[in-house]
């Protein structure tokens, strides 16, 4: 017996035909006249609960990008800047975004355990000619 051996689609692949489906659901709903919908009120608080859903794609997306230093492979300065030329939003809007991530994604170590407290750092040398890890203490007072 021949069993049918097609690959499913890569994580790549239904990513982008999620997000195309979706791009063409919304464009036919936007044409859609609701003036024969009996249960406006029912299809509106459905459509409010998909859209509040929509921010954590985004978030993730972002995640993603903080993550795997995108941005400077694109030549960005920042997350930031990088979101807001590619995205097309304003400095606020991407500010909210990357904070959105810092809350609910927050960074993991290797071994999936989220760092505690102001990372390590090693100082450079002009700092620390022996170059020991320490944390940041670039705002402690000076001492005396």
């Amino acid at each position: 017996m021949d069993e049918d051996k097609t690959t499913p689609p890569s994580v790549e692949e239904q990513a982008w035909e999620d997000i195309l489906t979706l791009t063409e659901v919304l464009a036919r709903l936007a044409r859609t006249d609701f003036a024969s919908v009996p249960d406006v009120d029912g299809l509106a608080l459905a459509a409010e609960e998909a859209v509040r859903k929509a921010p954590l794609m985004l978030q993730a997306l972002a995640r993603e990008i903080r993550d795997r230093g995108l941005h400077v492979d694109r030549g960005a300065r920042s997350v930031e800047s990088y979101l807001r030329t590619v995205l097309r939003i304003d400095t606020s809007e991407a500010k909210a975004r990357l904070a959105a991530v810092d809350a609910l994604h927050p960074r993991t170590q290797p071994s999936g355990e989220v760092p505690s407290g102001v990372p390590h750092t090693i100082p450079p040398k002009w700092v620390d000619p022996q170059q020991k890890p320490r944390r940041n203490r670039i705002h402690d007072p000076p001492s005396r």
